[in-house]
């Protein structure tokens, strides 16, 4: 199974729901539950670093972050 770019966005979708709404954060809550993030994706590259080219698959989920991001007016 190769990881893609779409797999990534719906891991990425579920850690973001499982966010509590109705309030706006602390940037230290928000910045904790950012590493839970990074932790999941240094996993994901783990698990699958022998099944996918890796670099590949990082990059073009960057690209698609870093684009997301700045479609909500977030400056990377």
């Amino acid at each position: 199974m190769k990881l893609t770019k779409s797999k990534l966005k719906e891991i990425i979708r579920e850690e973001l729901k499982e966010a509590s709404p109705g309030h706006v954060p602390s940037e230290a809550k928000v910045y904790k539950e950012l590493e839970k993030l990074s932790d999941k994706v240094y996993l994901l590259i783990g698990r699958y670093a022998h099944k996918a080219d890796m670099e590949i698959a990082i990059k073009t989920w960057m690209t698609g972050l870093h684009a997301g991001l700045k479609k909500r007016g977030y400056k990377i």
